[in-house]
């Protein structure tokens, strides 16, 4: 990475991505890192307001364009008439992609699961820009028996206050898309963020292969079932993979030969990179493996002075950069949601230390030659290994996949509570019944399942391919995604950590491996086809090469589109829930407060809606709230001037046992049928599950 001579203008960066589409995905970036910058800081002391909120980030957002200008301003270079007609093929994609998702997606206003938990956060913040729920226990009578924690909702410390579950980047986004839009613009928010991702993937791709391809791999992507599925929900998946995709692309080039001011370049990366810290507890896992690629990069290629100064610069600046948004991040974490931050400690104290490694190496490249020259010399003994590291990485993956389900039976406690689906789930696909099962020996089969077993083998070709360049000392400024991809999936194939239903479980690889893999397909397929084209051999011949390699594309792009046609359906799930949330907000008077009762009652979900979206003080009934407790609650709202409102699924509700509470609810509010996904446990999802969801609705009795 040598600097341009002092006076003389910097030679174009070398790069098929056409300058319109880098800034498009950047700025967008950099405007998700501005909100999480400003924004998170001002969650936590309760100020998210519009007038502090969208000035403050418009001004950061400013300083982070005027800085990439300023890194990028030697840097510009041409680019085909095709290159710009194919990224502009990219725009019309992505914004179909947002527009199919945005007149499929979801509804899910029922917290039942963390996207209903990010919606309602998102919600809250926008109207009372705070993270504290305030709990109303004397309007309730200080009642024992009751609960006012439902699904991703804690109790904090002053017993007073509920507080949400998770980071919050995702909430302070839907915050801002609920300022502009209200509730459409909270609920499709999502769907431009995965717009916005898919170019981010494309404009990255475009770094590692022909435009062509990178578009090709880009429509697949577009195309699979987790993608679709995830986009169309307020998942935080989706915003971490466009962060996580547009500063690779960042540090990318920032790492590359002929970048201006690439250290400046290297923090924006860094910011990028970290800002998804904001929005995910495991993407602080991401960082590891980053920071060591760059380490690595100013080590091994240190061959001359200039370039050892740079790449040190682009180390230092990069973690620098995954240090400011990764601090905001962590403060989340302890303060916006404690009880998460426990189980995060351990990787963040790694992640600590090892941007700290990252400065102090940064510094010994740069001031001591003889580090330089060790790296010099480490680098001279890597392409010994290269051919043995890429075919280890593919014999091992060749396991996962083929051997390790034949010879691996995997089980886990801790998915014991959630054993009734999992035993139901065994027992509807005739499988052994074993409620601790957790299938993590099939989750390179998950990926086949989405991607197809084509894509999937040439995906793993492709990783060791590439692993095999890179220790070559080619394409040195893929190593950051190289190693981000290959850890992030051994992690996530190894134990993916979750309950092991689909879509559910697929959620673990949409920020990082599914992309990786279609990128390395792709890549893999790309130079295949150059060298069949390229060489000594007959023309018949490299048609032949070219025609193969071509099907083999057209293969893989279309396997996406076989899978969403065979017997996977996808469906408008959660539909036309909001409309029952409205008629519900329109059957409660302002000073009336709600208690939901009735055993397994679908409608205790409604709990945080009714707060946030109606205004009203809610709780659910517990398991020893019995009638005389409801009525001395219902005396007890009175005397302070409410009237408590009883809310079930149940006409006449039951407690735990099966026991009649003895109330009868007159008022029926709806009665509507949504549909979701059925879940499954060995094979893609291929049915859909109706729910029925009745809502009565009767003032408590007093006496």
């Amino acid at each position: 990475m040598l600097e341009p001579t002092r006076g003389q203008p910097a030679d174009p960066l070398d790069t098929r991505t056409p300058g319109w589409l880098d800034l498009i995905v950047q700025w967008a970036a950099l405007g998700v890192v501005a909100v999480g910058v400003i924004g998170l800081p001002l969650l936590l002391v309760g100020l998210f307001k519009e007038y502090l909120v969208l000035p403050g980030a418009a001004v950061v957002w400013l300083a982070l364009v005027f800085l990439r200008r300023g890194a990028r301003a030697a840097a510009s270079g041409r680019v085909s008439w095709t290159t710009h007609a194919i990224g502009a093929a990219a725009v019309l994609v992505a914004i179909a992609d947002f527009l199919v998702n945005a007149k499929e997606s979801t509804q899910h206003l029922l917290v039942d699961g963390d996207p209903a938990v990010y919606g309602m956060t998102g919600k809250w913040i926008a109207e009372h820009g705070t993270l504290n729920i305030p709990i109303h226990q004397a309007w309730f009578g200080n009642d024992q028996t009751i609960n006012y924690m439902t699904n991703g909702f804690f109790l904090r410390p002053d017993g007073h206050h509920l507080y949400p579950q998770f980071f919050h980047l995702l909430p302070a986004l839907l915050a801002v898309g609920d300022w502009f839009g209200g509730t459409g613009g909270l609920l499709h928010l999502e769907m431009a963020i995965g717009a916005f991702a898919l170019l981010a993937v494309f404009a990255f791709a475009t770094r590692l292969m022909p435009p062509i391809w990178a578009l090709a791999a880009m429509v697949t992507l577009s195309l699979t079932l987790p993608q679709l599925f995830f986009s169309r929900d307020t998942f935080s998946e989706i915003p971490s993979q466009f962060l996580v995709f547009a500063g690779l692309a960042m540090l990318c080039d920032a790492t590359k030969d002929r970048c201006a001011r690439p250290g400046v370049y290297g923090f924006l990366a860094g910011l990028t990179l970290g800002a998804s810290t904001m929005a995910r507890i495991d993407a602080f896992v991401y960082l590891a493996p980053v920071l060591v690629a760059v380490v690595a990069v100013a080590l091994v290629a240190a061959r001359s002075d200039p370039r050892r100064r740079a790449l040190a610069r682009v180390a230092v600046t990069t973690g620098v950069g995954f240090g400011v948004t990764g601090v905001i991040g962590l403060a989340d974490a302890v303060f916006g949601s404690p009880a998460y931050a426990d189980s995060v400690t351990s990787q963040l104290i790694a992640v600590g230390a090892l941007t700290a490694l990252v400065i102090v190496v940064g510094a010994l490249v740069l001031a001591r030659p003889a580090v330089g020259d060790f790296a010099t010399r480490l680098g001279g003994f890597l392409p010994r290994l290269a051919a043995s590291a890429g075919g280890l990485v593919v014999v091992v993956l060749a396991f996962a996949w083929f051997v390790r389900p034949r010879v691996q039976t995997t089980h886990e406690t801790g998915v014991l509570d959630v054993a009734a689906t999992i035993a139901n789930l065994q027992k509807n696909e005739n499988a052994p019944i074993d409620p601790t099962r957790h299938y993590n020996e099939m989750t390179v089969r998950w990926l086949g399942w989405y991607i197809g077993p084509i894509a999937l083998a040439l995906a793993i070709l492709g990783l060791g391919y590439l692993t095999y360049r890179v220790l070559r000392g080619r394409d040195l400024h893929l190593l950051p995604f190289l190693l981000l991809a290959g850890v992030v999936s051994a992690i996530y194939i190894y134990d993916p950590g979750i309950v092991p239903v689909q879509y559910w479980a697929s959620r673990r690889f949409v920020p990082v491996t599914f992309p990786a893999l279609l990128l390395l397909a792709f890549f893999l397929l790309a130079r295949v086809f150059e060298a069949a084209r390229s060489g000594s051999r007959p023309a018949a011949l490299r048609w032949t090469g070219g025609v193969v390699v071509v099907a083999l594309g057209v293969v893989t792009l279309a396997t996406p589109v076989v899978l969403l046609t065979g017997h996977v359906r996808l469906v408008r799930a959660y539909v036309p829930v909001r409309d029952v949330v409205n008629r519900l907000c329109a059957a409660l008077q302002p000073s009336d407060t709600v208690l939901l009762v009735g055993a397994g009652a679908q409608t205790n979900g409604f709990v945080q809606t009714i707060e946030t979206y109606c205004g009203n003080a809610a709780a659910v009934a517990g398991t020893n709230t019995e009638t005389p407790d409801i009525v001395r609650m219902a005396n007890a709202a009175a005397a302070s001037g409410h009237r408590l409102v009883l809310i079930s699924s149940q006409q006449q509700p039951v407690d735990d046992s099966g026991k009649p509470l003895g109330l009868t609810l007159g008022v029926t509010v709806d009665s509507v049928v949504f549909k979701t996904e059925a879940l499954s446990l060995t094979h893609r999802p291929d049915a859909v599950f109706p729910v029925q969801l009745p809502v009565f609705l009767a003032p408590a009795p007093l006496r």
